[in-house]
């Protein structure tokens, strides 16, 4: 192989039309494109073949009538072009890097094996939500087998194989349906390949919901036990040819305990356990260890050249518009009309009442627009619900948000989706915001932020005034799930965070909505939630619970922290006690750092001295936060 490792990447499906949409878009997003895409369906009776088809027409179907995950992997490598080969499950994701990082790794390292992190993807009220890998952390001081034979691992979403370290492996084996990654790694280990570490790029294992199974699910079942034991005797009967036993005993002794408890359930299992462990005591030779022949399979497969047959829905329109809204009888009318008189005609427009008390409701109904559709929220249930009802009612491929006392300006629908054509690594595009604030004081704020935005958005939100002019694509909610309805605020925040962790964000250069301040005009009770501190300051508390290891990884964990002080600074309402708290997980991420005790100090400053050093580091903070960033993206 000469020049960069080019990738194949084999996505084993049966029945995955759920999630292999999602999968597949991953790889499409990523900053170093695959040279190809091969789902080998292995039978499915649902519509994940239409699905792989419609994603993008470059993804090639592969029918393996034989059915096994193993089965499939195995035809889809054999179909494969590649220098390099993952095996991505057909509910798995991986972050946009992770391919070039990967490539990277075998780049430098040819005939070996890349590993980049790995987390789990875990249903929650939300959608999915993002936790820590479910094995132990390597244990040090022992190579990579007797990690692996511990307890340690790498899913094949964060794997990827040089072919020749595949070939060494002597490839999937059919007959082992639980840990058949496991197998086939161990095997590559035994023989000799390396198993190199890329500190970039990331794996989202998706753990299923209980009422569904992945391919390999049935590990406590009789044919899954029996699978981990064959996996532990395959690699026993590789060592001892080998004569490397005497290294790895204690390991794997260790591993057949850890399926013994499995294994009492069947007595036929318990007894082969029992004899594992007899044949690997001190007292037994190698040559004593039973054998199993590696694996040898051949696999027919066809690639399915055309796509079913389908219909288009030409009445589908192409962006839905949601405006959730609560009381607003006054100033609805205004953001509905500015949707209404979008250059763009191809949408639909949702309005979301939050069952308002006042007039709302009969304003929305006296409305003639064939394009507006009203849903009435059964109970108050707040901002983040009444967006999600509109999420889930929404037929659009692109969503646009709109607050119910904003509006949009001519040629802002119809900008955000020239942005996005063409684009999938594009999730969200949003615009500059045209504030009208009390006493007719008006200021503009332009997009500073395109890219690849997810550290730098980990510390602050600079997708500003994203409730009113951000647009998404359908397969964000496919991919990331709703607004999480927990959050007391930010939870648009916490939202466009989950997206860049998988999407890039674009930004028209033009002010194409209209902000209002109305904390003094006629709704002066109705005061935006998110300038409301105790609420901002618990919801920022739930944030970093739930991106700490996010923001650690990158190295910003004290940036947001030092902004949440900075807050308390600057708010009348500030607390001492909780900016020094903040403080001390601060200097505990980042020792030495002054600003985690300076700041918190100057919090039992009196009013007047506070206010002065929140001015000096007002003029600092701005100046950072307006800083242009770009991320992989060009100007548009």
């Amino acid at each position: 192989m000469t020049g960069r490792p080019q990738v194949s990447v084999v996505v084993p499906c049966f029945n995955g039309e759920k999630f292999l949409r999602a999968t597949l878009q991953s790889v499409l997003r990523q900053t170093e494109a695959p040279l190809e895409i091969i789902v080998a369906d292995n039978g499915s009776t649902d519509e994940s073949r239409r699905v792989a088809f419609e994603t993008d027409p470059s993804v090639v179907v592969l029918d393996v009538p034989e059915r096994g995950a193993s089965i499939a992997r195995i035809a889809g490598a054999k179909f494969a072009r590649g220098d390099a080969i993952m095996f991505l499950d057909a509910d798995d994701l991986i972050a946009p890097d992770t391919l070039a990082a990967m490539v990277d790794v075998l780049q430098d390292k040819p005939g070996s094996i890349a590993r980049c992190p790995w987390r789990r993807y875990v249903p929650a009220s939300e959608g999915w939500r993002v936790m820590p890998a479910s094995c132990p952390p390597h244990p040090g001081g022992v190579d990579d087998l007797t990690a692996w034979l511990s307890g340690w691992y790498h899913p094949p979403c964060s794997i990827l194989w040089s072919r020749s370290a595949y070939h060494s492996s002597g490839g999937w084996d059919p007959d082992i349906s639980v840990n058949d990654d496991g197998d086939i790694v161990m095997r590559a280990l035994v023989a000799g390949v390396r198993l190199v570490r890329s500190d970039l790029g990331t794996g989202y294992y998706r753990r299923l919901p209980e009422d569904m199974e992945s391919l390999s699910s049935k590990q406590n079942t009789h044919g899954g036990v029996l699978s981990r034991i064959r996996v532990l005797e395959k690699i026993a009967a590789d060592l001892a040819s080998k004569h490397d036993l005497d290294q790895y005993r204690h390991a794997l002794n260790l591993a057949v305990d850890s399926v013994l408890s499995d294994a009492r359930n069947f007595s036929d299992l318990l007894q082969r356990c029992i004899r594992l462990k007899e044949a690997l005591s001190d007292e037994l030779v190698g040559a004593d260890v039973p054998s199993h022949a590696k694996p040898h399979a051949d696999v027919d497969a066809e690639a399915v050249q055309h796509a079913p047959p389908q219909s288009k829905d030409f009445t589908r329109p192409s962006v839905s518009v949601i405006i959730p809204t609560y009381n607003r009888a006054s100033i609805v009318g205004r953001a509905i009309e500015s949707v209404l008189g979008q250059d763009h005609a191809n949408f639909e427009l949702l309005v979301v009442d939050d069952c308002s008390t006042d007039d709302t409701l009969d304003m929305l109904e006296k409305v003639r627009d064939p394009r507006m559709r009203i849903l009435r929220q059964p109970r108050n249930a707040g901002v983040a619900a009444a967006r999600n009802r509109g999420m889930r009612e929404a037929r659009g491929e692109l969503i646009a948000f709109l607050d119910s006392d904003d509006e949009w300006l001519q040629g802002k629908l119809s900008a955000q989706v020239r942005l996005m054509a063409g684009r999938p690594e594009i999730g969200l595009t949003y615009t500059g915001v045209e504030h009208f604030l009390p006493g007719g004081v008006v200021s503009i704020d332009l997009p500073g932020h395109r890219g690849w935005l997810f550290e730098t958005l980990l510390v602050r939100n600079v997708v500003h005034g994203a409730g009113s002019n951000a647009m998404i694509r359908r397969d964000v909610v496919e991919t990331i799930g709703y607004f999480d309805e927990k959050y007391p605020a930010i939870e648009d925040y916490d939202f466009w965070v989950r997206l860049a962790r998988f999407f890039a964000i674009d930004a028209v250069d033009a002010p194409l909505i209209r902000y209002y301040d109305d904390t003094d005009g006629a709704e002066t009770g109705a005061v935006r939630r998110s300038r409301h501190f105790e609420r901002n300051m618990k919801a920022r508390r739930m944030f970093y619970d739930r991106f700490r290891m996010d923001m650690r990884r990158a190295g910003v964990e004290t940036d947001f922290l030092l902004d949440s002080i900075r807050r308390h600074l600057e708010s009348p309402d500030g607390d001492a006690a909780a900016a020094a708290s903040l403080g001390a997980k601060a200097l505990k991420a980042k020792p030495r750092e002054w600003r985690a005790i300076a700041w918190p100090a100057a919090c039992l400053l009196p009013r007047s001295a506070r206010l002065g050093v929140r001015a000096a580091y007002r003029v600092a903070f701005k100046a950072l936060a307006r800083r242009p960033e770009t991320r992989g993206l060009g100007a548009h």
